[in-house]
């Protein structure tokens, strides 16, 4: 202090006649009694020796009881990686029975890839903790409430992609190989049990839901092919009625022409059976004129009238004909009469309406039709069925089991270290020192410099009087 003092009674103060000296443009006066040397500073903070030393002591002793009064946290931590394909067999099983593009994703990576969604799930994470009661067994005898808790401890949570690397801390990465997992909280030996049951859960979390989306695909395809058969059996069952409607209609085209031409036979018959017995009429005729009882041939007609006694009556036939009608007689030809006019129905003597009888029996009595009309089911032929209907049945009798696939390869457990991530209590202490000591020497400087500006002003009083 008496240091101080003497400095400032030995710096002059101006006088009248300096006051009137010419200022000189372009020179800057002389500002060396405003500089301040270190010796100055390091003066003023000896100066306040008792008060850095009291902010020193007491920023390390608030350390100190910081770094006591913090809880200890641990870090149990474990690896997980992508499962072997005989761990995610059972996927490409049912694939096989859905078929690739219906199935679901069987790769170990892609199973990988949705354990890592699942397991850096924060609703996943805060469903798993209050569901498994952690809370109460971490954080006994602590009236927080819950949602700050497990706010608390999922901030504490860490998932960290070791394989690939991320290009930046954090960053995205599609196909993870394997992960790091972590969690921080104040009992170890609960933390270490909730992590590894934590991955555990994650797994049968996982495992339900494939089997969800398994069985949903599974209802989906068996309702596409079921409708798909619902479809063939209705096509089918629409192209047989059509088919029958066809075939009718052709077959009545068919008889009804049999039946003109039949028709058609039987008034022909009938008409030559009137010319028939017009002829045999004409011939009968003959045959009495020339006295013909009975069939005879020209030769004998010839005979007979050369016999006869008047030798006048000659019979010349030039006929290329070896016999004619009127030579069977009038015996013949009146029964012939008789029978031609009797006849009721010449149907009977043609051989022509016979067949066309037996053809419109059969059109009328078709068995291709008759078996297309008394058909219940067309599945028989209906070709894609088969293959159809064993799909269905195949999906039906699929009911997959989860529940021992393994989405990812533990690397080895989480165990009690006894390690402490948390306080790190030498690093506290030396912050505090070191914190206090500069926030020390901050206050120390300006309380210094107060006090100089208070004892200028005093002595420039003095000196004015």
């Amino acid at each position: 202090m008496s240091i101080e003092i003497a400095r400032r009674k030995s710096q002059k103060s101006p006088s009248y006649d300096d006051l009137l000296q010419p200022v000189v443009y372009g020179v800057l006066p002389d500002t060396s009694d405003d500089e301040i040397s270190l010796v100055d500073i390091f003066s003023r903070l000896a100066s306040q020796w008792r008060f850095i030393s009291i902010a020193i002591v007491a920023g390390t002793l608030l350390a100190v009881i910081l770094a006591l009064v913090l809880p200890t946290v641990y870090q149990p931590a474990l690896k997980v990686s992508i499962p072997t394909a005989g761990s995610v067999s059972v996927l490409g099983t049912v694939n096989a029975v859905l078929g690739g593009k219906n199935g679901i994703q069987s790769s170990p990576q892609a199973v990988f890839t949705r354990y890592y969604d699942l397991l850096r799930s924060g609703d996943v994470f805060a469903e798993y903790i209050l569901d498994s009661h952690y809370l109460e067994r971490l954080f006994s005898g602590i009236t927080e409430q819950k949602s700050q808790l497990l706010a608390g401890l999922a901030s504490g949570f860490r998932v960290n992609i070791e394989e690939p690397v991320p290009a930046h801390k954090g960053g995205y990465v599609a196909d993870p190989k394997r992960l790091a997992v972590s969690i921080e909280v104040r009992d170890e030996a609960v933390g270490t049990e909730l992590l590894n049951n934590y991955v555990k859960y994650v797994n049968q979390r996982l495992a339900s839901n494939l089997q969800a989306d398994t069985r949903a695909i599974i209802r989906s395809r068996i309702e596409i092919l079921t409708r798909q058969v619902t479809r063939l059996r209705e096509q089918y069952s629409q192209d047989r009625k059509l088919t029958i409607k066809k075939m009718e209609q052709e077959g009545a085209k068919k008889i009804a022409l049999l039946q003109e031409q039949l028709s058609a036979y039987l008034a022909k018959e009938k008409a030559n059976r009137v010319t028939r017995i017009a002829k045999a009429r004409e011939a009968l005729a003959m045959a009495e004129s020339l006295d013909i009882t009975y069939p005879t041939t020209l030769g004998a007609i010839a005979q007979k009238g050369q016999s006869n006694k008047g030798g006048n009556t000659a019979i010349t036939v030039v006929d290329k004909q070896t016999s004619s009608l009127y030579l069977q007689g009038t015996k013949y030809l009146s029964t012939l009469i008789t029978t031609l006019e009797n006849r009721s129905n010449d149907e009977e003597y043609l051989e022509e309406v016979n067949s066309l009888r037996e053809k419109i029996h059969v059109l009328k009595n078709d068995q291709t039709l008759a078996a297309l009309k008394k058909r219940r089911s067309d599945d028989p032929w209906i070709k894609s069925l088969p293959e159809t209907l064993a799909e269905i049945g195949a999906l039906e009798a699929l009911h997959p089991d989860f529940t021992g696939m393994a989405s990812f390869s533990l690397g080895g457990s989480a165990v009690i270290t006894g390690e402490k991530v948390k306080p790190r209590r030498k690093l506290i202490v030396v912050a505090g020192f070191v914190s206090s000591l500069f926030v020390a020497l901050f206050v120390a400087m300006i309380m210094a410099s107060l006090k100089e500006k208070k004892l200028n002003t005093e002595d420039n009083r003095e000196t004015s009087d």
